[in-house]
């Protein structure tokens, strides 16, 4: 009887120091591989873990040599798409080496940090598993995700030259325009034999076309904010408020916008201004290429959506970017002696 209760004494003994052996063995000998090494807003970024097991963690889910496809719409991801979108993820498993591959796309700059998740549960709810298995936590080092100015290199900025703004005010506007009508054949007569005189009525249709320019996007973007709760589509609404800056920079610059890509954007104004950009400009154009980043992420991400108030403060945030793209000589030389 006593060498029967050691026997079995001996047996409970060992099955705890197997399991107690498990973790360690579990979390062997793990790394993290980012591509690229350098990564930047809107880039498509593959986060690889590897980690080895000589304990069969997965034995239900993974054979000796396999390979599982993972759920995009995890939970866990759909928490994080402020931050990032997950374009593919998969497990792949040789022997007792695990392959873990992580595809994203950032859409914030600085140090992204992915929460720990459990990869078990994760194997589970993609191939529709009740529960069951060992929880395996997966801890991902942080990634630091530059801005689109850190990737030109860009830190000194030459100015677009501005339009000439009229002195005067709104009333000496309106006047100006009701004795425009009266003397627009003079002026015609005048033109032709003044270049000078050309130039400054040229100047003047010019300030003219830059403002109801601005105003035909600004009372777009209000009328959208109103009636923002009749389109119930979110990537409806998306779509919406890239038309209407796109054809606001179509006019405002006088090139088509229409079919350049967002992630396009930046190098399509750095070659418009001949390569450089003054800061506050720059900084436009990095508020626009975001703007666009995330109304795109929501037109053609599957079971994307806006933040409660996202709609209105995006829709503010253009109507203020309307304003930073026509600034004046006044702002532009604030920003020099900044």
């Amino acid at each position: 009887m006593k060498n029967h209760n050691q026997a079995l004494f001996r047996r409970i003994f060992l099955a705890l120091a197997f399991f107690s052996m498990i973790p360690c063995a579990v979390f062997s000998e793990n790394k993290q591989l980012v591509i690229p090494q350098k990564v930047y807003v809107g880039d498509t970024v593959e986060i690889k873990y590897l980690f080895h097991s000589d304990a069969n963690i997965f034995s239900e889910y993974l054979e000796r040599i396999d390979r599982i496809e993972l759920s995009k719409d995890y939970s866990f991801f759909a928490e994080q798409s402020d931050s990032f979108a997950v374009k593919n993820i998969y497990i792949e498993r040789n022997g007792s080496e695990y392959d873990l591959s992580l595809t994203i796309v950032p859409w914030k700059n600085g140090i992204l940090t992915i929460p720990p998740f459990d990869l078990t549960a994760l194997i589970r709810e993609s191939l529709k598993k009740s529960a069951g298995g060992i929880s395996f936590t997966v801890k991902l080092d942080s990634i630091n995700v530059h801005s689109l100015l850190h990737q030109k290199n860009v830190t000194n900025f030459m100015p677009q030259s501005p339009p000439l703004m009229l002195p005067g005010t709104t009333a000496l506007l309106a006047i100006f325009s009701l004795i425009l009508v009266f003397i627009m054949s003079a002026l015609v007569y005048f033109a032709s034999k003044i270049p000078t005189f050309a130039q400054f009525i040229e100047q003047i249709l010019y300030i003219l076309s830059l403002r109801h320019n601005s105003r035909s996007a600004i009372k777009e973007l209000n009328k959208l904010l109103k009636k923002g709760s009749r389109i119930t589509e979110d990537k409806d609404y998306a779509a919406e408020i890239q038309r209407i800056f796109r054809s606001f920079l179509r006019e405002r610059f006088s090139h088509d916008f229409q079919a350049v890509s967002t992630g396009k954007i930046y190098e399509e104004f750095l070659e418009l201004f001949g390569g450089e950009l003054l800061g506050f400009q720059a900084s436009a154009v990095e508020k626009l290429t975001e703007i666009f980043f995330r109304t795109d992420y929501i037109r053609f991400a599957r079971d994307s959506h806006f933040e409660d108030g996202e709609r209105v403060r995006l829709t503010k945030e253009s109507i203020q970017l309307i304003f930073d793209f026509n600034a004046d000589e006044k702002t532009n030389g604030e920003e020099e002696s900044n």
